[in-house]
């Protein structure tokens, strides 16, 4: 009964339309915003990504409803195409998930070494009378300077076979 309403063509079906292109250029106002820098004083980066997921997955659906599920011809493969995009959304938030914290964790580790090695330094200098250029010796001596600069993907063989 309500098939003249909800076609693409329909009343229902025409604002299925224009709320998912709506949708889809609040998509791009986040991509806009996060790289241009007279725009960083428009709010939060992380509440424009919240709205930037929430459209990422509306549009899709608003489009969905416009098409009434008849997806056909030349038209599907930019819809299937949206989807793909939409679904890797999910695999960018998850990873963005997984890594931010991780790098967060690995942020905190190394602040908290670099605290633990300036104590020793500290207690190496008032213990056993040894100055700072000493310590920076035995330092490049023992290779630290050559592992800050290898980076992990480098060091980390190293360390597996050392052990």
């Amino acid at each position: 009964p309500g098939h003249a309403q909800l076609r693409p063509t329909g009343e229902l079906g025409l604002l299925y339309g224009y709320v998912g292109t709506a949708f889809v250029v609040l998509l791009f106002l986040y991509s806009v915003r996060k790289r241009v820098r007279s725009l960083r004083r428009l709010g939060n980066l992380g509440r424009w990504l919240n709205v930037h997921i929430f459209c990422g997955i509306a549009a899709p659906a608003m489009i969905t409803l416009h098409s009434s599920l008849k997806i056909k011809g030349a038209i599907a493969i930019g819809y299937w195409a949206m989807i793909g995009v939409m679904l890797s959304g999910f695999v960018g938030y998850y990873l963005l998930r997984q890594v931010g914290g991780a790098l967060h964790e690995a942020e905190e580790a190394a602040d908290s070494l670099d605290r633990e090695r300036a104590e020793l330094d500290r207690e190496l200098e008032e213990r056993y009378g040894f100055m700072p250029a000493d310590l920076e010796g035995l330092r490049r001596r023992a290779g630290a300077d050559r592992a800050g600069q290898m980076g992990l993907l480098l060091l980390l063989p190293q360390e597996l076979c050392a052990t």
